[in-house]
């Protein structure tokens, strides 16, 4: 049976706790479980206040779900486009929206899957910023907010490390990671999976 763990932390330095409990397991703990989505979901709702906020997407082969660990809410889902960042699911930051509005683009325009995927992966190179203006203030200087609001975020001392594409159809799950370090692209790796 396939399961699939994705989290992103919530970013808002007012409400770091430097002495939280890493968030790593988190993913982990449902990958290694046999509990349904849900239950986990459910379980974790009880444990937020150990953690630093974050975002969770988990799939247990029937069920793709949601939780904002900020308001211990578990969500199903909804069919069409739904995407999640540093926020709260849906929140309509610059990248957010755009991202959105080009990933629709790119899925009614590509049935190969080769193609899909390297479309896919330019919009995740994208580094253009966003204008000041439209930048959301999450405690961070201007400087360090323009610099993360960029789909692929570059700079001198952080950056994106790695893009990942993931897709499940008819009873096959296929991941591609191509991964970055200072000096650009480091490598890419592509495994598959038939389940059911």
């Amino acid at each position: 049976q396939i399961r699939l763990a994705a989290l992103t932390n919530y970013r808002d330095l007012l409400q770091t706790k430097p002495d939280a409990m890493s968030r790593g397991h988190i993913t982990t703990g449902f990958l290694t479980s046999d509990s349904s989505a849900e239950t986990y979901l459910q379980t974790l709702r009880g444990q937020t206040g150990l953690y630093n906020p974050f975002n969770l997407i988990v799939f247990d082969g029937q069920r793709l779900m949601g939780f904002e660990s900020r308001h211990a809410r578990l969500f199903e889902l909804p069919v069409g486009i739904t995407s999640v960042s540093n926020a709260d699911f849906n929140t309509p930051w610059p990248k957010l929206e755009q991202l959105q509005s080009s990933f629709a683009q790119t899925l009614a325009a590509n049935r190969d899957d080769a193609m899909l995927d390297d479309q896919l992966f330019k919009l995740l190179a994208d580094d253009h910023v966003a204008p000041d203006d439209e930048l959301p203030q999450t405690g961070l200087s201007v400087d360090r907010e323009r610099m993360l609001s960029a789909a692929f975020v570059r700079s001198p001392d952080y950056g994106t490390r790695a893009s990942s594409v993931v897709r499940l159809a008819q009873g096959v799950a296929h991941f591609t990671e191509r991964r970055f370090g200072a000096t650009g692209f480091q490598g890419e790796l592509s495994e598959q999976l038939v389940w059911g």
